[in-house]
């Protein structure tokens, strides 16, 4: 496969295509109806092309990496060895997106080949695409014709009899310069016309309900407004990267450290240009397929940004089949219907509402799917090299909880040996975490050396359950190099000593190199509720980051992660800014927690051996450009800080990060600040 990116990264765009009304020609149009050869391409035109390329496929990598779908595709290989990309029929419009919603001027080329060509089939090459799918041209051949054609509303602008047959292969090239297209059929010009609707838009492809098309060597370059072959000089080849290793990425310097997530399967260029001002950024494995360009050591991101770290969304515990982009895709299609969970009545057991009232059918992981995950992923991401590790969704301490019906939930409790009687909280807990401990064994087994292992430990609340006697420990202890804690000091959440413990006692339990991750929830305005989260998290060396709550029902997918001033900070002159070169302004730490009024006092031991004195004192993290401090307490705290300090000036919190300069602060009843050394 050869995969470029040379004007812009591609973006997501999920279309729903609707069947073509009846023709009405569109008065601009100036088609040709009769069949003309084109011209045979010259090596210098191919050139030329090659040049201006903005994205090719050929499918021989085994991923259909740029490319998003929104049904079912399936990567298949020919007698000749030839890989093609073919769709699962279905009633509706089966299709993909390529691009950006900016692209103006390109020609859209790919080969279709059809499984039968009967009436009221067939396929189509589109350009300009806008955002809801409500407009596009497209070049279309269908049983008895190829037509272009634009839609919302429908506009024929050429039209001509052709008779393409089940089992050829047929080159469609769409052309899109200026208000002129042209639409050619194995390089003879079908029609070709004007139509000023649309300037822009993404590059895609559309089947017609009950058709299965194979596609293949999608190819897409860029025009100029006359139509001919943008010129531009051939790309170099750059040479082989020699990226940091991933402690190393780690471990560079500065604080805060902070955690950018996205959700969506396939994010904009605005979302993961912005992710790469994170230390550690979590995306949907779909990404890794739908915008590879900005992964792996050579990608946008850690062009961007050389030392972040990046790793891939995957659930443990529940088939995700809204997601129709090839690695989920090929995990769905392979899973055998006895890894799933039942219930008490024989039917799936489901776990997750994700869209509506439909929910995600729930994995056994007592079977055999604990041993056929690592080694899929291995194969599908981790080979890739385009990630630095797997974020496991679904790993609490305590999975009891799940042991069914919750509200809506389409199933009753579960049966995990399958003898139509309900299982113990105990036994669906043991079960479970027993399950995700021979999944996590195994991925570090097979996996790259180095690869990261994060685990997503749900609520706080959740994440509390070791005895209150235990300074260490946990049923993943020694397993992962970190987990998350969702809803770190939330309001929904247990209080400031259980949310510190738990991250201590995960912390201790997980192996070098360590990943803590800490996400508060809450609304985005609450400014003080963000320094008091974030000085908390400052006491350890931890990934940070603030957002919405999401519900348990019709979440969203993650967003774009919100900023505040302490995230990054021009030293010398104080100001917040948004930029990498803020970033990490507080230098390396150079004390561990202390009580703020007996530096003596360490916060750490008292986490771990449950000393609730820690929750009625202040504590302070000292670091090479500044400090933290934090006040866990019900009441205002007065604290000398030993020296001169100055606060922020802020962009976000101007009335609060003034700037001032200070000698003592008065920190409100569940409060935080970080000030900075004197320049």
């Amino acid at each position: 496969m050869r995969l470029r990116s040379l004007l812009i990264g591609l973006s997501i765009l999920v279309i729903t295509a609707s069947c073509t009304e009846a023709a009405t020609p569109a008065p601009t149009s100036t088609p040709n109806l009769t069949a003309t050869p084109a011209v045979t391409a010259t090596p210098d035109i191919e050139a030329l092309r090659e040049a201006a390329m903005m994205y090719e496929q050929d499918f021989e990598s085994g991923i259909p990496g740029g490319i998003f779908v929104w049904t079912d595709w399936t990567l298949e290989t020919d007698e000749t060895g030839n890989h093609a990309f073919c769709n699962v029929p279905m009633d509706g419009w089966p299709g993909g997106t390529i691009g950006q919603p900016t692209w103006t001027d390109y020609a859209a080329e790919m080969k279709v080949r059809f499984d039968e060509l009967e009436e009221n089939q067939g396929g189509q090459v589109n350009v300009r695409i806008n955002q809801d799918a409500s407009q596009k041209y497209y070049g279309e051949l269908n049983h008895k014709e190829a037509l272009l054609s634009f839609g919302g509303p429908y506009v024929q602008i050429g039209l001509l009899k052709y008779k393409a047959r089940a089992g050829n292969w047929y080159t469609l090239r769409l052309e899109a310069a200026g208000d002129q297209f042209k639409f050619l059929v194995n390089e003879a010009n079908v029609a070709h016309g004007s139509d000023s609707t649309r300037s822009e838009g993404f590059a895609g492809f559309t089947v017609f309900p009950n058709t299965r098309v194979c596609i293949d060597d999608i190819r897409i370059w860029a025009l100029e407004k006359d139509g001919s072959i943008a010129r531009r000089e051939a790309p170099t080849e750059s040479a082989a990267a020699s990226p940091l290793a991933v402690a190393d990425r780690l471990a560079a310097p500065g604080y805060p450290r902070l955690k950018m997530s996205f959700g969506r399967y396939r994010p904009s260029d605005e979302d993961l240009r912005h992710a790469a001002l994170g230390d550690l950024v979590r995306v949907d494995v779909a990404a890794i397929v739908t915008r590879p360009e900005y992964f792996g050591p050579d990608g946008v991101i850690r062009s961007i940004n050389p030392n972040a770290v990046i790793v891939a969304y995957w659930s443990m515990l529940d088939l995700q089949l809204e997601d129709h982009n090839f690695i989920r895709a090929t995990f769905n299609s392979q899973i055998a219907p006895e890894w799933t969970m039942q219930d008490v009545r024989g039917q799936m057991y489901y776990l997750f509402p994700a869209m509506g009232d439909d929910w995600n059918p729930m994995l056994d992981l007592s079977t055999d799917v604990s041993t056929f995950m690592p080694a899929f992923l291995n194969d599908t991401v981790m080979k890739s090299g385009l990630v630095d590790g797997i974020f496991f969704d679904w790993l609490g301490e305590d999975m009891s909880g799940l042991n069914g019906p919750r509200e809506r939930m389409p199933a009753g409790r579960i049966d995990v040996d399958r003898d139509g009687q309900v299982e113990s909280d105990e036994e669906v807990n043991e079960s479970i975490t027993a399950g995700a401990r021979r999944v996590l064994n195994l991925s570090r087994e097979l996996f790259p050396e180095g690869s990261l292992l994060i685990g997503n430990s749900g609520g706080t609340a959740q994440a509390v359950v070791v005895p209150p006697d235990a300074t260490s420990g946990g049923v993943y202890a020694g397993l992962l190099n970190g987990r998350q804690l969702e809803t770190f000091l939330s309001e929904d959440s247990v209080g400031w000593m259980e949310n510190m413990r738990a991250a201590a006692l995960i912390n201790d339990a997980s192996l070098e190199p360590k990943v803590l991750m800490l996400t508060a929830e809450a609304a985005q305005d609450d400014y003080q509720h963000m320094r008091y989260s974030l000085a908390s998290a400052l006491m350890f060396d931890a990934y940070y980051i603030r957002k919405v709550h999401e519900p348990w029902f019709d979440a969203p997918p993650s967003q774009t992660d919100w900023w505040y001033d302490e995230y990054a900070v021009d030293f010398e002159t104080g100001q917040a800014v948004e930029s990498l070169d803020g970033k990490g302004y507080l230098g390396m730490p150079v004390s561990e927690g202390y009580n703020a009024e007996d530096a003596q006092e360490l916060l750490l031991p008292l986490l771990l051996h449950n000393d609730t004195s820690a929750e009625s004192k202040v504590w302070r993290r000292d670091f090479e450009h500044g400090i933290a401090l934090v006040n866990p307490s019900r009441t205002a705290r007065t604290i000398a800080l030993g020296g001169t300090y100055r606060k922020i000036l802020g962009l976000i919190d101007p009335a609060f990060n003034d700037g001032s300069v200070l000698t003592e602060v008065t920190l409100p009843a569940r409060g935080g600040i970080v000030l900075l050394n004197m320049p």
